[in-house]
C-alpha cells in the first residue's frame, strides 16, 4: 500500500540538511506528512547519551585487567594503582616488536614489545578514586584520592597525533612530583613466560641496553633493537599555573633513523599549542567518529558494554595505524605477544562492518594490502608464483612460514585455511559498501591465491568429490577432510567466481572454481551434528568454533531451511556440552549461530552467559593473559540481534528477545551496500529507513505484519514478512507502521546507570 502525500514529503525531507540544536541533537526539517505522520527527527543528544554509558571507577584498580585504557590505533595508555603510594601510566605503541630472522619462533623472532610505563609518586597513601572515561571526548577525568589529599587528573591520547597528553592539579596536601619513566626490558614477553632466562642466550640474545638523557629540554629513553631498529619514548613536564602538563610521545622504526629527533621535535611542537587546540582536533576525530552510526538497548549493562567496544575498535585501530593484534596498543606480559589469524582478527574487526566503523576496518585492509608479498613468501618457494598463505601467528607484517595440507608435520603447520578466513573479513568490507575498488585490488588477489594453494594438495576420490589431505582444525586437532578447510574452500571457489563475474575478469581457472564448489566432499557429520573432519569426533571441549563456519560467518548453509536448523541447533548443543573447555568466545559464537536461526533468546542467553570472562572494563584474558576479540565479537552478536544480512535479504530484528522489547538504531550497514535505521516499541518494529549507496535489490524482512507501508511505489509483497522495494543508488525508503512517529533517539534503559568500571 503506498501513500502519495508522505511519499512527496519523505523524498523532500531527503534534501535537507541537518540543523544543530542547543542541547547537540541533530534533526531533520521536514514539513508535517499525512495521517499523523510526523518528520523523522534525529533527536539523539550525543554528549548525554554516551554520558550515560560512561565508565565509572570509585575504587583504583591494581593491574591492567580492570584499567581506563585510552588508544588512537597506535599509542595506548592505561592508568592504574601502581602501590599506595603511586599510580602507574603503562605505555603501548602497536607497531614496536622484533625483526630478527625466522629460523626461530616466530613469537621470539618477530614478538610484540613492552615499552614501560610513567610512574607518578603521591605524598600520601591511595585511598580511592572516582574516575570517569568520558567516552564523547575520549578522556579520562576525575580525581585520585589520598589521606593528604587528591590528584586531579585529566588525561587522553590524542587523536590524530602520536602524542599523549596528561594534565594534573594537586588538592589539599598533595603535590605533583615528577614523573619517572621506568622503562620495560625489550624481551618477547612469550619468551619470559616459558620460564626462559632474561638475559637471553645464543639464538635470542638480549638488545642492546637502552639509555636515558635530555635532548632540547625533552626527557628521551632510546632503546636500540636487533639488528637496526629503535623505539623512543620522549616527554616532558609542564607547569601552567597549579596543573602539570604531562607531554609524551613514542616512535619506532627499522631502521632506526629518526625516531629521536621526531620524537623530541613533535613534544616541542605540541608543548607551544594552546591546550585547547590540541583538546579541540582530539575531540572532532571522535565525535565525527561516534556519529557514523548510532544503537540504542533497554539493558544498561550491554547498552554501556556496545559503546565500550565502539571506543575499544577506534582506540585500537584506525586506517594507516596497526592492524589490532591480541592485544591492541596495550601491551601486557602474554605468550600471545602477537597476530593469530585463525580467529582473533577476524573476531576483532566483525563489529567494524555492521557497525559502521570503516576507518577502524581499514587498518585491516591496508595491513593485508601491504603484507601481500608476505603471504607470498610464508608459503613452500615451489608454490609463490601463483598461491598465499598466513601462519596462525605471526608479527604486524604477516611473515612466518606456512606449512601445507598432508605435510605429516607438527599440527601448527597444517594449519592453512586462515588467509582465506581474513580475506572474508574484507569481502564483508566489501558487501557493506560496494566499493568495488576493495573486491579488484584486495580481496580478489589475496583469495585467489589463497584458494589456488588448497588446489595444489586436494584430490578427487573414487566418489567423484574433491578430498582435503589431512589438515589441522585450529585448536582441536588433525583429520582429513577437516570442516574448517572445506567451509573456507567452498566460500572460496564460490567467491571468486561471483568476483569475476563482478570485475570482469575471464579467469581460466573459473570453471575449476565451480568444479571444486560443486564437487567438494559434504561437511562430515553425525548424529551429535557437524564433525571436525572426516575421522575426527568432536569428543572434547572446544572453544573455537572452527567446526562450524559454514553457519557463521560464511553461511553456507542456510539456518532457514527446517532440516540444516535441527542439524545446526544439534550441533550448537553438542559444542557447548563440554563445559571444561569453552571460552568467552564459545558463548558469543553461540550467541551469533542462535541469531542466524532466529532464535533470540538463545543469542541472548549465549550473551549473557559471557559476563563473567570480561572485567569491569570490559577488557579479556585467558589463563590471565589478554587477548582482545571477545568483547569485541560481542558487539557484533548485539548487530546480529539488531540486523542481519546476507542470502540476498535483510532483516531487521531478527533475534530479539523478550527482555529488549525497545531498541533503536541509526546508520547500521547491511550487504548490498545499504545504510539501514529502525525503531522498535513494546515488541513491534515501528519504521525503517533504507538508504541505498549502491542501488542494489532489496528485500526485507520487516517484522510489522500486514500493516506495513511503504514511502516509494513500487513495493512487491514476497510473502512471509518480506517485501522488495526499489531503492536507486543514493535513494532512501521508509517502511511503517500507520501511524508511527518516525524518531530515533535513545530508549529508556533498566538497570544502573554507567554499570562499568570498577565500584567500591
Amino acid at each position: 500500500m503506498t501513500m502519495p502525500l508522505f511519499r512527496s514529503c519523505f523524498l523532500s525531507f531527503l534534501l535537507l540538511p541537518l540543523s544543530l540544536s542547543p542541547a547537540g541533537a541533530f534533526s531533520r526539517l521536514v514539513p508535517e506528512v499525512a495521517e499523523g505522520q510526523r518528520p523523522i527527527v534525529d533527536a539523539v543528544d550525543w554528549p548525554a547519551f554516551l554520558s550515560r554509558n560512561d565508565p565509572v571507577w570509585t575504587a583504583l584498580p591494581g593491574s591492567w585487567a580492570a584499567a581506563p585504557f585510552l588508544g588512537n590505533g597506535m599509542l595506548g595508555m592505561m592508568v592504574y594503582r601502581e602501590n599506595d603510594r603511586s599510580l602507574r601510566f603503562d605505555l603501548g605503541r602497536g607497531d614496536v616488536q622484533e625483526k630478527r630472522p625466522l629460523d626461530l619462533d616466530v613469537l621470539f623472532s618477530r614478538a610484540r614489545l613492552p615499552i614501560g610505563h610513567f610512574s607518578l609518586p603521591t605524598n600520601g597513601r591511595i585511598k580511592g578514586c572516582d574516575l570517569r572515561l568520558d567516552l564523547w571526548k575520549a578522556e579520562l577525568r576525575g580525581e585520585v584520592t589520598t589521606d593528604e589529599g587528591a590528584l586531579h587528573i585529566r588525561a587522553y591520547v590524542h587523536a590524530e597525533q602520536p602524542l599523549i597528553v596528561v594534565e594534573i592539579s594537586p588538592g589539599g596536601g598533595e603535590a605533583v612530583g615528577t614523573v619517572e619513566m621506568k622503562p620495560a626490558q625489550a624481551i618477547s614477553p612469550r619468551w619470559l613466560k616459558q620460564g626462559r632466562p632474561r638475559t637471553g642466550d645464543a639464538s635470542y640474545p638480549n638488545n642492546p641496553a637502552g639509555r636515558q638523557f635530555v635532548l632540547d629540554g625533552v626527557s628521551v629513553w632510546e632503546q636500540p633493537l636487533l639488528p637496526d631498529g629503535a623505539v623512543t619514548t620522549a616527554w616532558k613536564q609542564q607547569k601552567d599555573g597549579e596543573t602539570t602538563r604531562l607531554l609524551a610521545s613514542i616512535r619506532h622504526a627499522y631502521p632506526a633513523g629518526k625516531t629521536t629527533r621526531e620524537a623530541v621535535d613533535g613534544i616541542n611542537r605540541a608543548a607551544s599549542q594552546p591546550v585547547d587546540s590540541l583538546d579541540q582536533s582530539h575531540r572532532d576525530w571522535w565525535s565525527s567518529y561516534y556519529r557514523q552510526a548510532f544503537v540504542s538497548l533497554p539493558d544498561s549493562y550491554w547498552e554501556s558494554f556496545y559503546w565500550m567496544q565502539m571506543y575499544k575498535l577506534a582506540s585500537a585501530g584506525r586506517a594507516g595505524g596497526m592492524m589490532i593484534d591480541t592485544m591492541g596498543p596495550w601491551i601486557q606480559p602474554t605468550a600471545w605477544c602477537g597476530t593469530w589469524w585463525n580467529l582473533n582478527i577476524q573476531l576483532t574487526y566483525w563489529p567494524a562492518y555492521a557497525g559502521n566503523r570503516m576507518v577502524v576496518a581499514d587498518s585491516l585492509r591496508l595491513g593485508m594490502r601491504r603484507n601481500r608479498q608476505n603471504f607470498i613468501d610464508s608459503v613452500p618457494e615451489a608454490y609463490r608464483k601463483d598461491s598465499a598463505a598466513v601462519f596462525r601467528c605471526t608479527g604486524q607484517e604477516g611473515l612466518a612460514p606456512t606449512g601445507y595440507p598432508g605435510n605429516g608435520k607438527a599440527e601448527k603447520d597444517c594449519e592453512v585455511g586462515d588467509l582465506i578466513w581474513a580475506c572474508h573479513n574484507l569481502w564483508l568490507q566489501y558487501r557493506m559498501t560496494m566499493d568495488e575498488s576493495i573486491l579488484r585490488e584486495d580481496i580478489y588477489p589475496i583469495l585467489r591465491r589463497a584458494v589456488n594453494y588448497y588446489l595444489h594438495f586436494i584430490e578427487k576420490g573414487d566418489d567423484g568429490k574433491w578430498h582435503i589431505p589431512k589438515t589441522h582444525s585450529p585448536e582441536y586437532g588433525d583429520s582429513y577432510d577437516a570442516t574448517y578447510d572445506l567451509s573456507l574452500l567452498k566460500w572460496g571457489c564460490r567467491t571468486l567466481q561471483e568476483s569475476a563475474d563482478i570485475l570482469k575478469i575471464q579467469d581460466p581457472l573459473k570453471k575449476k572454481w565451480k568444479d571444486v564448489e560443486d564437487n567438494l566432499a559434504p561437511y562430515p557429520q553425525d548424529e551429535k551434528g557437524y564433525r571436525i573432519g572426516r575421522d575426527l569426533q568432536l569428543t572434547s571441549g572446544h572453544r573455537h568454533f572452527s567446526h562450524l563456519l559454514m553457519v557463521y560467518p560464511l553461511q553456507t548453509v542456510d539456518p532457514r531451511d527446517p532440516a540444516e536448523a535441527e542439524l545446526i541447533r544439534r550441533s550448537l548443543k553438542h559444542w557447548h556440552s563440554f563445559k571444561g573447555g569453552l571460552q568467552g568466545y564459545s558463548f558469543t559464537g553461540g550467541s551469533l549461530i542462535c541469531s542466524m536461526l532466529g532464535d533470540g533468546e538463545g543469542a541472548y542467553n549465549y550473551l549473557q552467559g559471557l559476563k563473567r570472562y570480561v572485567t569491569p572494563s570490559t577488557m579479556y584474558s585467558e589463563g590471565g593473559q589478554p587477548v582482545i576479540e571477545t568483547p569485541l565479537s560481542a558487539a557484533q552478536s548485539i548487530h546480529e540481534m539488531l540486523l542481519q544480512s546476507g542470502r540476498g535479504v535483510i532483516r531487521i530484528f531478527p533475534a530479539m528477545p523478550k527482555a529488549w522489547p525497545d531498541a533503536a538504531f541509526r546508520d547500521l550497514r547491511a550487504e548490498g551496500g545499504f545504510r539501514v535505521t529502525a525503531v522498535r516499541k513494546q515488541g513491534r518494529t515501528e519504521w525503517i529507513l533504507i538508504t541505498s549507496e549502491a542501488g542494489q535489490p532489496c528485500r526485507i524482512v520487516h517484522g510489522m505484519g500486514a500493516d506495513v507501508r511503504c514511502s516509494v511505489s513500487g513495493m512487491r509483497d514476497l510473502g512471509d514478512g518480506t517485501v522488495e522495494v526499489k531503492i536507486p543508488k543514493g535513494g532512501s525508503a521508509m517502511l511503517f507502521r500507520s501511524g508511527a512517529s518516525p524518531r530515533i533517539d535513545s530508549v529508556p534503559s533498566s538497570g544502573p546507570a554507567n554499570p562499568l568500571g570498577s565500584k567500591k
